[in-house]
């Protein structure tokens, strides 16, 4: 028996893209678009990297598990998921079987050149270690990549092409996708 889903879930390392593509699967389909990062920081009426500073990665983890064990219930919607809420296992098997998964697939060097582009990244995601950028990726997307490479139903090599390549590619995948 085939699977169905009820939603789109983006997943992957900071600066994949998740955002700026479940916007744009969002529109397509006419399905509401929510970023699990941006329902925390409404919730809570503090940006991440305050959680972070004022209660620590712990508090803010916290937060981020009540917030996705609400929107497993939510239906027809495009979700891109914080690139550390796999973590959550318990609730990402959950998902896992209600939910289409999106991997976007990043190499470290990748993420590195987006997110120091990003102005708004330093102002609003602290570091997760007293690493420097380039060996806290390396190190965060190796031991991350196995995660979202074992929930995803498909993996997009985000790294190459633009957006609209990227976008037309997922698209493509979706023609087959059995919905509730």
């Amino acid at each position: 028996m085939k699977k169905t889903w009820d939603k789109i879930i983006l997943i992957g390392f900071r600066g994949a893209g998740k955002t700026t593509l479940g916007k744009l699967l969002a529109e397509r389909l006419n399905l509401p678009f929510l970023d699990l990062d941006d329902e925390v920081q409404r919730r809570v009426g503090l940006s991440i990297k305050e959680m972070v500073e004022r209660y620590g990665w712990s508090y803010f983890r916290e937060r981020e598990r009540e917030v996705l064990e609400d929107l497993i219930e939510k239906k027809g919607c495009v979700l891109a998921l914080g690139g550390g809420s796999v973590l959550h296992e318990d609730l990402m098997e959950k998902l896992r079987n209600r939910a289409f998964i999106i991997y976007l697939k990043i190499s470290p060097a990748t993420a590195i050149k987006r997110i120091s582009k990003d102005s708004k990244s330093e102002q609003t995601r602290p570091s997760l270690s007293d690493l420097s950028l380039v060996e806290e990726v390396e190190r965060v997307i190796k031991e991350r990549a196995p995660l979202y490479e074992k929930y995803a139903d498909i993996i997009i090599e985000a790294d190459r092409g633009d957006i609209d390549t990227l976008f037309k590619e997922i698209l493509k995948h979706l023609e087959d996708v059995p919905w509730r």
